[in-house]
């Protein structure tokens, strides 16, 4: 995937899909905090650079011959990645803390992410 794009591949055997594209640019990255605390072990919250590739699938290929469209599967990551950007990660399971999210079963507002 020398260019970022993986076009057309045909998955493994054992997928449930028939054809799968992929993309993986520069400029598919996002900046996060995390921490890891877990019996008997507690680490300081610091932070790394993430870089986002996707690979989705389809049974069938669409009436153009596509998958999906490359530009709408970029432009879905790089929204994602800039709602990612900054934050801080927090576990989903932990069996030393646990987290309750301020509006349940929502995603959060976006002036709360920060998002205009």
């Amino acid at each position: 995937m020398a260019d970022g794009h993986d076009a057309f591949t045909r998955p493994p055997p054992h997928s449930d899909t028939a054809w799968q594209v992929a993309v993986a640019l520069q400029d598919m990255k996002f900046s996060a905090a995390h921490f890891v605390a877990f019996d008997g072990f507690r680490e300081p919250l610091h932070g790394h650079n993430y870089t986002v590739g996707a690979r989705i699938g389809s049974r069938r290929l669409q009436a153009d011959g596509y998958v999906v469209d490359f530009g709408d599967l970029k432009k879905v990551i790089r929204r994602i990645c800039k709602e990612m950007d900054q934050r801080t990660l927090l576990p989903a399971k932990s069996d030393v803390m646990s987290f309750q999210q301020a509006w349940p079963g929502e995603r959060l507002p976006n002036h709360v992410l920060g998002i205009h």
